[in-house]
């Protein structure tokens, strides 16, 4: 079972003392979870993007320019996101 977080001095001294192995392999799963996330994350931010494109050139709404500026706005930012992030 997982402990709720508690920032207890005799908790931190604790696990200075914890064994490498623990160590490494938390390091390992947190590295890994970062890792998926990122890949994830680009691919449903890219997703989103083709949607959008697509969107603003079908939604009449977006053609009579109601919300279109914001909307442009954020697909813009998204796109330098995932430029930024695949280089």
């Amino acid at each position: 079972t997982i402990e709720p977080y508690n920032a207890d001095r005799k908790i931190q001294e604790l696990m200075k003392k914890a064994p490498i192995g623990i160590i490494s392999s938390a390091i390992v799963f947190f590295y890994s979870i970062v890792n998926e996330l990122l890949l994830v994350s680009q691919d449903y931010s890219q997703n989103q993007l083709e949607k959008m494109k697509t969107t603003v050139g079908k939604d009449s709404l977006v053609k009579n320019t109601d919300g279109s500026t914001p909307f442009m706005r954020y697909a813009e930012v998204i796109q330098q996101n995932l430029e930024l992030l695949q280089n």
